[in-house]
């Protein structure tokens, strides 16, 4: 995964903003366009901004349906000859923020969203309370300390699920946590261990309220003769 995000040819944030024909920071003229005839001559630069301004405003003020549609195709082919980056400060607020490359949103997917889909309905939807509780604790025992009730039992959701750093340490090992597939074998475990006592075998979807079978009820003295003599 790592390997494929460094091969991302995605612009950096410097060329995203000389892309949207927007200022860099401290600068008074645009810089020239890698993917056009935009700003190539410092002499015009500014002019020729001032002109795409006009023409982008112009068309953003018609807000009739086939005024927005004329203004998002010219953005879009624009943006297709431009490494479909848009024209203007709305493509830069985003850019300026991050100031790092966009794979901080490939990562973030990549270490957290993906894994926490298993996580919830592959495990905690699958565990009764007593059991979620045995997870947290071994989570704590790995240096991890999330809240793992359910939010209507009042869980604290600024500790429901691992930052990137934690979920790497956690899968990586750290001395705490035996990593890899080890710790998710510890924690399913748990589950398959919760799942056999209530004797859930199927139907993930209530598995988590399925209430452990009844004992059968004592027989009778008189279903006991009639069984006898039978």
């Amino acid at each position: 995964m790592y390997s494929l995000l460094q091969a991302c040819t995605g612009p950096e944030v410097d060329e995203e903003i000389t892309l949207a024909h927007e200022l860099h920071e401290g600068e008074a003229i645009p810089r020239p366009c890698t993917r056009c005839s935009f700003a190539r001559n410092p002499m015009t630069a500014a002019a020729e901004r001032v002109a795409e301004i006009k023409l982008r405003e112009a068309l953003q003020a018609d807000t009739s349906k086939a005024g927005r549609a004329k203004y998002a195709k010219w953005q879009l082919d624009r943006a297709k000859a431009h490494r479909m980056v848009k024209c203007g400060p709305s493509a830069v607020s985003l850019f300026r923020v991050a100031r790092r490359r966009k794979h901080l949103c490939h990562l973030h997917v990549a270490k957290l969203n993906l894994p926490k889909t298993p996580w919830k309905w592959g495990l905690l939807n699958n565990c009764s309370d007593d059991a979620r509780q045995q997870v947290q604790e071994k989570l704590a025992e790995f240096g991890h300390h999330l809240d793992l009730r359910r939010k209507d039992a009042g869980r604290d959701g600024s500790k429901k699920w691992f930052t990137g750093e934690a979920w790497g340490r956690l899968i990586a090992g750290d001395g705490k946590s035996p990593g890899g597939p080890v710790a998710i074998a510890t924690f399913l475990v748990i589950m398959l261990d919760d799942l056999q006592d209530r004797g859930v075998d199927a139907g993930s979807e209530t598995a988590a309220a399925t209430p452990a079978p009844a004992a059968a009820a004592p027989a009778t003295a008189a279903a006991t003769a009639t069984a006898t003599a039978t």
